[in-house]
């Protein structure tokens, strides 16, 4: 099966998905449309950024396990980013409406997709 985020079409108030390559904070493939609004390299850049930031202050505070997910609440939107198992330059950022999104379908749904992406590269 190639590659794709278009199962996070089903995941409740989908918003936009993109596929991250964390060390060079570039983009790698993405589903779903910008609100207008979005300039979607600054936020690319910007998720790279935030991600990173995470893992640091995990590793900092002493945690040695991976961050699983990273979620930022904002008035109208969840904003959730999550790693692909055996990879660890390459995230998930998923943007979802908040009035709608089932931030535990969500969770789910990226995982799954996240163990796809790894098994299809091999890793």
């Amino acid at each position: 099966m190639p590659l794709s985020l278009a199962a996070t079409r089903s995941i409740h108030g989908f918003v936009r998905a993109n596929l991250i390559n964390a060390h060079y904070g570039m983009g790698l493939m993405s589903e779903g449309v910008p609100d207008g609004v979005t300039d979607l390299d600054m936020e690319t850049a910007a998720m790279t950024q935030t991600f990173a930031a995470g893992r640091q202050a995990l590793h900092e505070l002493g945690h040695d396990d991976d961050q699983e997910d990273l979620i930022i609440t904002l008035h109208d939107q969840y904003h959730m980013m999550r790693g692909v198992d055996g990879m660890p330059e390459v995230f998930m950022h998923l943007v979802l409406n908040r009035g709608a999104a089932d931030l535990a379908e969500a969770r789910q749904i990226l995982a799954e997709i996240g163990q796809s992406i790894s098994a299809d590269l091999g890793r």
